[in-house]
């Protein structure tokens, strides 16, 4: 989902160089990983390349490889994005620091059971909250909102992101 919204918003895509935004071609989104030691963002490179499937399977192969600090120099150096869940440690939402020269940081918690309108009535859901930082110069509020508002729909279109995938169970094992 955030791939998509990254494909559709470019200037999210995008380093803040000497010279301003710089929007980068490959989406990069850098992937938060808790080490015992710190944080690391290793990039999944060229993420619009991937589908469901092979995403969950690239992410963690990264998160392996980076508690085993096998990681390559590119996956160090070219996120463009960074997305960061604190949902493992019973965070339902919480606000990112943006990691200059990317340009916003996309953070989430663990999804929390809610009564939500249905077509029918209300239904209970699994609700996430997402929170975007960004750095002002590059992008500013309906830039966000936008961004934003395309993330959540790519989250509530699950057809869309299962298509063309194959087995995610096996993706994870």
């Amino acid at each position: 989902a955030c791939v998509a919204a990254l494909a559709e918003h470019a200037r999210f895509n995008a380093v803040w160089t000497s010279e301003g935004l710089l929007e980068v071609e490959e989406i990069n989104p850098g992937i938060a990983v808790g080490l015992d030691d710190g944080l690391v963002a290793p990039a999944l490179l060229s993420a619009q390349r991937l589908d469901l499937v092979q995403t969950a399977a690239a992410v963690s192969d990264l998160v392996e490889r980076a508690r085993s600090q096998r990681l390559r120099p590119a996956e160090l150096s070219e996120a463009t994005f960074t997305l960061s869940n604190l949902g493992m440690f019973d965070v339902t939402a919480f606000t990112a620091i943006v990691t200059p020269p990317q340009v916003a940081i996309m953070a989430t918690g663990r999804p929390v059971a809610r009564w939500i309108d249905g077509d029918e009535g209300p239904v209970q859901a699994s609700v996430l909250t997402a929170t975007l930082s960004c750095d002002h110069r590059a992008v500013d509020g309906v830039d966000a909102a936008r961004f934003v508002g395309t993330f959540k729909a790519a989250m509530e279109d699950a057809e869309a992101l299962f298509r063309g995938a194959g087995d995610l169970k096996e993706a994870m094992s």
